[in-house]
Formats: structure tokens, C-alpha cells, sequence
């Protein structure tokens, strides 16, 4: 499944990377991202990682769709690079809008992008609230 635009659209996608001044690393994201991209993109990182650059950046403000595996794959980089005191930067990339219901109570996400500069909220379900950033149990 993809985010963006319709599935069975044929579409080149690119994966580059760049010294992006000293210290810093840029991979270039353009296309759809597919598995095939994401393993693609996976070696790249793999190539930060090994280097001793501090700050990776992600420029993926031209995907034209991704595949539902890239959040996980960026987080799970953000978590090797925080071990190792190393930052990892994100531009471009657009979340989910929001969850649409079909008849049948099934919540089928939305995959068109959100505009740019907002934020996906979910809200609590009821008996809950939050405490500190955490949801918690009425209790």
C-alpha cells in the first residue's frame, strides 16, 4: 500500500546521496518509493552509518508516494543514530491526512498528503485523557 497518488501508477524513482557541508550527509529522495526503494534507501543509510559524518538529512519533499514501511525504516534510523549521539533530519515528507470509515466500521486510511506545516492528531478514545504527552486509563 501507498501514500499519494493512485496504486498501479508507473512511476521512476531516485535515491542519492551527497556531502551536505562538513559533518553533514543528504540522502535525496524523488518518485515512488517502493520496497525495492526501501531497501535501496536502507543501504544508504547503512553508508551514513558507517562513516563518520554527524547530522543525516532525508530530503523526501519529492516522493511522489511511499510505501507504508518508510515511517518504520525512519524511525528505526533516528533510533541507531541517537545512540550514537548522531541527528537525522526529515524534509518533505507528508503524513497521513486522516481516517476515513467505510460502511462497515472498517477505518480505511486516507492516503492522499497533508498540506504542508500540519499535524496528524488522533484523538483519545473515550475514558481515556492524557497525562504528560501519555495516554492513560480512567481508573
Amino acid at each position: 500500500m501507498h501514500y499519494g497518488e493512485a496504486l498501479g501508477t508507473r512511476s521512476v524513482s531516485f535515491v542519492g546521496s551527497f556531502i551536505d557541508g562538513p559533518g553533514d550527509w543528504l540522502i535525496v529522495l524523488r518518485g515512488a518509493i517502493d520496497e525495492a526503494v526501501l531497501d535501496r534507501i536502507d543501504t544508504h543509510i547503512a553508508d551514513f552509518l558507517a562513516g563518520r559524518r554527524q547530522v543525516l538529512t532525508i530530503d523526501a519533499s519529492a516522493v511522489a508516494r511511499y510505501d507504508d514501511r518508510l515511517p518504520a525504516l525512519l524511525g528505526r534510523t533516528q533510533h541507531r543514530l541517537g545512540t550514537r549521539r548522531r541527528l537525522l533530519r526529515v524534509r518533505g515528507l507528508h503524513p497521513v491526512r486522516q481516517v476515513t470509515r467505510v460502511p462497515d466500521g472498517d477505518a480505511v486510511p486516507d492516503r492522499s498528503p497533508a498540506p504542508a506545516g500540519s499535524a496528524v492528531v488522533t484523538p483519545l478514545r473515550r475514558g481515556h485523557r492524557r497525562r504528560r504527552g501519555v495516554a492513560a486509563a480512567d481508573g
